[in-house]
């Protein structure tokens, strides 16, 4: 999408077929492993501050989104659910995935007027 122009939203037959949310949370989940790499990856321990900017851009794309295209609790579930298959697809831990996708519902989906960045715990505590 061209960020000069205007947000076009997705008709209601549109989001039934689920594509366009599909589109959106690879979208998504592809800048952030960009910042955020699975643990899998080769790549440099990352600061905590980087993983909570990378986690903030996060929650303000997911909430705009959901903004602009007005979904409702159907489609904020839909769209959370195809997020989540893209953080697990691309190798992340199913208990970062859990927590990454509730933490995007709850406040970037849910209530998308205020948030605070969560960072994941320490790789290595359970």
């Amino acid at each position: 999408m061209d960020p000069e122009s205007p947000p076009r939203r997705l008709g209601f037959f549109a989001l039934l077929s689920g594509k366009p949310l599909r589109e959106r949370a690879a979208s998504l989940v592809q800048s952030f492993s960009d910042n955020c790499p699975p643990a899998g990856a080769k790549h440099k321990a990352l600061s905590r501050q980087k993983i909570e900017k990378a986690l903030g851009a996060l929650y303000r794309e997911a909430a705009a989104f959901s903004r602009e295209q007005r979904l409702g609790i159907v489609g904020r579930a839909r769209f959370a659910k195809s997020f989540q298959d893209e953080l697990l697809g691309r190798g992340y831990p199913v208990d970062l995935v859990m927590k990454i996708t509730s933490a995007v519902s709850a406040k970037a989906l849910a209530s998308a007027k205020s948030w605070e960045p969560v960072a994941p715990p320490p790789s290595g505590s359970s």
